[in-house]
């Protein structure tokens, strides 16, 4: 396919990581203008056999392209390409659409459900696998008061292992797995939060796109400081939330207290979530910055 396009566009724009990209990049050699997205580094403690194979390959790709985009700072200067990377790098964050989630419908039964319980209402979403630390979340409700309830959405492997850890640590009262949330009720369960947690371990998790969503709402977030990760970058301590460390779930629950239970900071870290997702996140403001990047590829020839 990339052969048989490869002189119809003026840039061809390639996301990574992707070895099958870079391959068919490296046999075709296309003449137009070539961009990278780099999407976050390879986990070679995971695939420690192509670990070589696939530097080889991120080398040549790399000397290929023109210009390649990072998400954050972060992506760019905690990756292991960025010595290789010379004038090529440019700091693009992802365009975020407002507009679809603020127009999904509210229901109001599932919302006056929760608020009858009289309770903060704490809200995290995402696969139910390790790298997400939803375990760390799950243990960080033994140090939280009884008017404190974690609703954690979504379906995974460890679910199982998740229920026997609530089961265990008698935490039925304060810990419900949702299970899969419709895409049609984020914006119920976001409206009904108070907080949101982002509790991952990780560098699997390198951006957080529903840090955005739960900011659009207004809700501060409990994030994790991953080393080498965008997460923080997107919220900032202090400002649209606060950032803890990861693995640790005293730390989790102090700073959901520390949020929750002092009004006056509430409502500062709840506006300016809102303005920082809008202002520097929406379509609106990246798109354009996507534009003039383009322009200025093909000027530069």
């Amino acid at each position: 396919k990339l052969y048989k396009c490869k002189n119809k566009y003026d840039i061809i724009h390639v996301h990574l990581p992707d070895p099958m990209a870079m391959i068919a990049l490296l046999l075709i050699k296309p003449k137009c203008k070539i961009v990278l997205h780099w999407h976050g580094d390879v986990d070679f403690d995971k695939y420690s056999k192509m670990k070589y194979l696939y530097k080889i390959l991120e080398t040549k790709v790399i000397k290929l392209s023109n210009q390649i985009i990072f998400p954050t700072t972060i992506h760019l200067t905690e990756s292991h390409v960025y010595n290789l990377i010379e004038d090529k790098a440019n700091v693009i964050t992802y365009p975020f659409n407002t507009r679809d989630l603020l127009s999904l419908k509210i229901d109001n039964d599932i919302v006056e459900g929760y608020k009858a319980m009289d309770k903060k209402i704490i809200f995290s979403l995402g696969r139910l696998i390790y790298y997400k630390g939803f375990d760390y979340l799950i243990e960080a409700a033994n140090d939280l008061p009884n008017n404190y309830l974690i609703l954690i959405g979504g379906i995974g492997e460890l679910e199982d292992s998740f229920k026997r850890k609530i089961e265990e640590l008698n935490l039925s009262s304060k810990v419900h797995l949702l299970g899969k949330v419709p895409s049609d009720l984020l914006a119920t369960y976001y409206s009904l939060s108070d907080i949101y947690c982002f509790p991952s371990i990780s560098r699997g998790e390198m951006f957080g796109i529903v840090q955005l969503e739960a900011m659009l709402f207004g809700k501060p977030i409990v994030a994790t400081k991953i080393k080498g990760s965008g997460v923080c970058e997107v919220n900032i301590h202090n400002e649209t939330g606060l950032c803890v460390d990861i693995k640790n779930s005293k730390q989790l629950a102090d700073a959901m207290m520390k949020i929750c239970e002092h009004d006056s900071y509430y409502d500062k870290l709840s506006n300016n979530a809102i303005s920082r997702v809008v202002d520097i996140f929406g379509r609106d403001k990246v798109i354009p910055q996507y534009i003039e990047f383009y322009q200025n590829l093909l000027e530069n020839e």
